[in-house]
């Protein structure tokens, strides 16, 4: 992995403006979503480089294990943080859910699942665990079969609402709405 070096425009698109903040529970995008203020601020960071679809290091890594190592250096992170803490996974939730991207949920997930598969085929096997690892994995490829179709529903249906006027439903998709946004603003 080679260094990249970021200037500081390069981070003014980020949907979560954490670079350079002393407290990032108060920048930008975060201060909207509570299941980041329950994070170290190291972390939330980390977050921001690898799950923004604005971030610098997304735009420059399509790799997500290179994206994952050089934001875990940028955030000072010992390595990669782990997706079995349930606090971390709710706060990756809550970011894509923010963003409002279908298209960028999915290429995440897909990027998670393949790598998660990945390293599970490299593994020995163990026949009773494997077994359950199996079936765990058939689950989620299944739930992956089932957010690709809701997608192409959801595609179609804003389509049709939109009557085919695409300019329309391009500028309606960079506004942010969700039932979090809306309360925020009650």
């Amino acid at each position: 992995m080679h260094e990249m070096i970021f200037d500081k425009r390069d981070f003014q698109d980020m949907t979560f403006k954490v670079n350079g903040v002393k407290d990032v529970t108060k920048a930008e995008g975060v201060k909207d979503i509570d299941e980041l203020k329950e994070l170290p601020q190291e972390t939330i960071k980390y977050l921001a480089y690898v799950y923004d679809s604005n971030s610098p290091v997304v735009k420059r890594s399509r790799d997500l294990n290179e994206r994952k190592e050089r934001a875990a250096k940028m955030a000072g992170v010992d390595g990669p943080v782990s997706l079995d803490d349930e606090k971390v996974v709710s706060a990756i939730h809550a970011m894509l859910r923010y963003q409002g991207s279908y298209e960028w949920s999915l290429i995440t997930m897909n990027e998670e699942t393949f790598y998660e598969n990945l390293k599970r085929i490299l593994s020995p096997v163990e026949d009773d665990k494997d077994k359950d690892e199996i079936t765990a994995l058939e689950k989620k490829e299944k739930l992956l079969g089932f957010c690709d179709e809701i997608h192409s529903r959801l595609k179609d249906y804003k389509r049709t609402f939109y009557m085919g006027d695409v300019e329309l439903q391009e500028k309606s998709d960079r506004i942010r709405f969700s039932p979090e946004a809306i309360a925020k603003h009650v």
